[in-house]
């Protein structure tokens, strides 16, 4: 009976594990591209507010 507790306690050990690092790694993802998003946002309002150019907004985001 001990044995199985012991067993089942480990088996939650090893989810509750898995779960932060899986956290951990797409919460990282997160703010990567939440940066990323912020960095494209600000070039594409310098860029209109300087020069309100429409096609070259394409350049803009497919440079970063």
């Amino acid at each position: 009976m001990n044995a199985s507790i012991e067993r089942n306690n480990n088996h939650q050990l090893t989810t509750i594990y898995i779960s932060a690092t899986i956290f951990r790694f797409v919460s990282s993802f997160v703010l990567l591209f939440s940066a990323q998003i912020q960095i494209v946002c600000s070039r594409i309002l310098l860029h209109l507010f300087f020069q309100p150019d429409l096609l070259s907004i394409s350049t803009i985001v497919g440079a970063s």
